[in-house]
């Protein structure tokens, strides 16, 4: 246990002194505390020390102002200023509990105590913090000063409206000195005259009198002014009461803000910030969260993977709306995938007996694709049923003698038969003519078998997107024209390769997707996603057809553009690079269908302008989740 150490004081009046210091080193920690005497005996005025409260205010040489209660005629000096070589002190009363709203304040002189070699006093230290976060979490930090600066400036109005209190409160004691100190100069005055003028009593009482009575007006003039600073007082304690109730608000969000800088549990603090309604006071469109994505299929190499805050809203999800904050990737991702692969011509729904079998294309297509033009090839094996026939692919762009026909069971993975030869002719059964974009029984369309689909709801984006299984799992075939992307077998699912944390912060969330209008007469789809890609209307380009989300903020300030972007239009603020290269500008893939036909997906190219391609090309892309 540790020993008291104390420097006593003697109060005389408004004199303070110090009498003498007592020191002790034993035990680990010494507390240094100051005692005082007060003297009764001494011609000047001790009444004010009759006030109920009791305060010691304490100076550092850094400008610091401590005030510590006085029990017991004992007060401890904060540690603080005993680190420095000296300090300043005063002792003080009020009428009130709260020193800082007194009507009645009683003070002594400022004495200087200055430590010398042989005191050897010591405090305790403390535990030393831990190290600050890591340097990539700085971005959020600094966004925390941003808006500790900001709960600053609302501190300063408060001390400011305290200053003008205290103003009003040294007003009213001045006023009152000055009527103390008229008094007494009256009855200075008139002991002067009894003793001089003993006989002129008379006159005396008359002339001070006259003098009660203008000070009685006066003093009533003196009431009301005081009266009316009293209502300014309270109406200033309200507006500081308001401002109090915003900086407690301000600081319970700085509070959980703070909580979100530990890297072991970013992403749920993040969340529950988003949760709370309080993400957009911090965190600005563009502000990026750090996290790495994680090639699974290639040895666990990691790629720092920063996704962009996007856009603040309520979203939809199975379960009702939430409060929802949108990032998108900052760099394409790594592994180009099909939109849709060439899709089957022909569903063998009762299955395919082995023989020759021809088709006829319905329309003029290209320089290869001719109407009434017939094609057939030989199965030389059975087709089980569900099986799927598919080929003539790239039918416009690849001469006849180069079309082949793939043999698929119904999974739509596996090949029973592989690149049987097409040649110009009617021999054996005819299985019907392909027309141009539209479906007909088992026949697909000319599109779909040439270039494949631009559904966003039957994809093989959506699900690579949406799967955290391995190579060869995480694509099923949503139709009977359904085929396997060629990037199946090699790559794993995109969520493979993102922390559990985040995986579990991520929302599934309802998306709003325009089907084309050939095969389905341009109807809404809705999906539910954890990871989508964002549509032209997101991206801030003008839609073909209103609907498909609101525009992110982030890309209206990052084009800087007061309107959507037009088609065609190479814009450089829109490009996006890879993520292995980061100037490696890209093609990254939309979800948006070209309407009018039943290939074509809309892509941002290399150049910053948006046009379609075929879905059976395999494009990168920069994904787009919810937390919250």
């Amino acid at each position: 246990m540790s020993n008291m150490n104390y420097i006593n004081f003697s109060v005389d009046g408004q004199k303070l002194s110090c009498n003498q210091r007592y020191y002790s080193s034993t035990g680990t920690i010494n507390t240094l505390s100051c005692s005082f005497e007060f003297k009764t005996n001494n011609s000047q005025d001790t009444n004010g020390w009759d006030l109920p409260y009791l305060w010691t205010q304490f100076h550092d040489l850094d400008g610091d102002t401590y005030v510590k209660p006085v029990n017991n005629n004992t007060c401890a000096i904060p540690s603080d200023c005993l680190k420095q070589p000296e300090f300043k002190m005063t002792l003080f009363a009020t009428d009130t509990e709260d020193y800082m709203v007194c009507t009645k304040r009683y003070t002594t002189n400022e004495v200087t105590f200055r430590f010398n070699g042989d005191a050897n006093l010591d405090y305790d230290g403390g535990v030393n913090p831990d190290d600050p976060m890591p340097s990539n979490w700085q971005i959020l930090i600094d966004k925390v000063a941003e808006y500790e600066n900001r709960v600053d400036g609302l501190s300063q109005s408060v001390t400011a409206m305290g200053n003008r209190i205290d103003g009003l409160d040294v007003n009213l004691a001045n006023e009152s000195t000055a009527r103390a100190d008229e008094d007494t100069r009256l009855e200075g005055l008139i002991g002067n005259e009894k003793t001089a003028r003993e006989n002129a009593d008379s006159d005396l009482r008359l002339l001070l009198n006259d003098e009660i009575n203008e000070r009685t007006s006066s003093d009533n003039a003196l009431q009301q002014s005081i009266n009316s600073l009293g209502n300014r007082v309270s109406k200033n304690t309200n507006d500081i009461e308001g401002i109090n109730t915003t900086v407690i608000d301000l600081s319970d969000t700085v509070e959980l803000l703070y909580k979100t800088l530990r890297k072991d549990n970013l992403w749920t603090e993040l969340a529950e910030l988003v949760r709370s309604g309080k993400a957009s006071k911090f965190l600005k469109y563009g502000d990026q969260i750090e996290e790495n994505w994680i090639d699974v299929d290639n040895n666990n190499k990691e790629y720092s993977n920063p996704w962009d805050v996007a856009k603040f809203e309520d979203v939809e999800t199975r379960e009702g709306t939430i409060k929802g904050m949108f990032l998108k990737t900052h760099w394409a991702t790594l592994k180009p995938i099909q939109f849709s692969h060439n899709r089957a011509f022909y569903a063998c729904r009762d299955g395919l007996s082995a023989g020759t079998y021809y088709i006829t294309l319905g329309a003029d297509w290209g320089t290869n694709a001719k109407k009434d033009k017939s094609y057939q090839f030989t199965l030389t094996k059975d087709v089980p049923v569900g099986g799927k026939l598919a080929g003539f692919y790239s039918m416009p762009d690849v001469a006849p003698q180069n079309w082949k026909v793939y043999v698929y069971d119904a999974n739509g993975i596996d090949i029973l038969e592989n690149a049987l030869t097409v040649t110009e002719g009617t021999d054996g059964t005819s299985l019907g003519t392909l027309k141009f974009n539209e479906r007909d029984g088992n026949l697909n369309s000319m599109q779909e078998t040439a270039y494949g689909n631009n559904d966003w709801e039957i994809s093989a984006y959506r699900q690579y997107l949406n799967s955290r299984k391995g190579k060869g799992e995480w694509w099923i075939a949503q139709d009977e024209w359904d085929i396997a992307p060629d990037q199946l077998n090699t790559v794993s699912g995109f969520l493979c390769g993102i922390s559990d944390e985040l995986y579990n912060s991520m929302q599934t969330v309802k998306v709003k997707t325009w089907k084309n209008n050939p095969t389905h007469g341009g109807i809404e789809s809705y999906t539910y996603d954890k990871v989508f890609l964002p549509s032209k209307e997101e991206l801030y380009y003008t839609p073909q057809k209103a609907g498909e989300g609101t525009y992110y903020p982030l890309m209206k300030e990052q084009l800087g553009l007061d309107k959507p972007l037009a088609d065609y239009t190479a814009y450089a603020p829109n490009i996006t690079y890879a993520i292995e290269n980061h100037s490696s500008a890209q093609v990254v893939r939309l979800r948006s269908a070209y309407l009018y036909n039943a290939s074509y997906v809309w892509n941002a190219y290399a150049s910053g302008y948006v046009f379609y391609s075929n879905a059976a090309y395999a494009n990168r892309c920069t994904p787009a989740c919810v937390i919250g």
